[in-house]
């Protein structure tokens, strides 16, 4: 028998899944807090070729939904160093009865969370809740401020994270002379940010900004041109760019590299939750983005 997991009735009538869900971000939710890989603590490994092959979308879609659950409507973290996932308030609805059989598991869960800032993000969350169950507030309560560091910026455990990956898993050798010379040899002069900075349409967080750019591999050119391409993009230019990503978001996920995966604004769009209506025939469908499985 599989395990249960609890979605509450009302999730059909919360205010944020009417006025601002698509079809698939309800999809995406209830996939994220009902797959075989969850845990009672809502946080868990989850790879996205795993998700695109359960559900049966493309990577570039996985993609697309991560983001907008990350940085529009902010109820989960996903961590691509550790490849897991958190998930905001799911420990408010997830324990109904506590004691010390609960309190175990929670422990025991906790402990194998390796990105420790997921478990921050979850306990800021939980934590002013009235109604969380007292054996999660106990917990979380209790938890060593210092060994997860809840005051820290999601930016800085992003970058705090990639540095000590990067120091732990890359050629000892090569990481030696690129520390070395990078500076000297590599395009991270202030000039090339600047011509970067100038040139993206969403000026914000220029510190972190900054510190992704210097990671990046690729010749500022690369990124200029990308970024010409996706300033027209119908992502980009709707509500006066509301959901340009900010500029660390951008360069820490490669997304120069993006396919052009941007639907038309009338077509059938998982990027544009009003986009269903009277979706005409020419220009990408959904079941072109999410690899042709919802075809005829």
């Amino acid at each position: 028998m599989g395990i249960k997991r609890i979605v509450d009735t009302d999730f059909w009538t919360d205010d944020k899944v009417v006025d601002m869900f698509s079809p698939e971000d309800k999809l995406f939710f209830l996939y994220l807090m009902t797959n075989p890989h969850t845990t009672q603590l809502g946080i868990y490994p989850l790879n996205k070729k795993v998700m695109a092959f359960e559900l049966g979308y493309s990577l570039e879609a996985v993609g697309v939904l991560l983001d907008r659950f990350e940085t529009k409507y902010n109820v989960i973290r996903y961590s691509p160093e550790t490849s897991e996932i958190a998930i905001r308030n799911y420990l408010r609805h997830s324990v109904i009865k506590g004691g010390k059989p609960v309190e175990d598991l929670l422990m025991k869960e906790i402990s194998k969370v390796k990105n420790k800032k997921l478990i921050s993000f979850v306990r800021r969350s939980i934590l002013t809740d009235p109604s969380l169950n007292n054996t999660v507030r106990d917990i979380f309560i209790n938890l060593n401020d210092n060994d997860n560091e809840n005051d820290v910026s999601y930016h800085d455990t992003y970058h705090d994270t990639y540095h000590d990956t990067y120091h732990d898993t890359y050629h000892d050798t090569y990481h030696d002379t690129y520390h070395d010379t990078y500076h000297d040899t590599y395009h991270v002069s202030s000039e090339d940010f600047e011509k970067f900075w100038s040139a993206y349409p969403k000026k914000k967080d220029k510190a972190n900004a900054v510190k992704a750019f210097k990671k990046v591999k690729v010749p500022v050119s690369v990124l200029l041109d990308a970024i010409e391409k996706q300033k027209k993009s119908e992502d980009w230019k709707k509500e006066g760019g509301k959901f340009i990503p900010y500029p660390t978001t951008w360069l820490n996920g490669k997304r120069w590299e993006d396919e052009d995966i941007t639907l038309g604004r009338k077509a059938f769009d998982i990027t544009d939750p009003h986009s269903y209506d009277d979706a005409p025939d020419e220009g990408y469908k959904l079941e072109e983005l999410l690899g042709g499985q919802n075809g005829s």
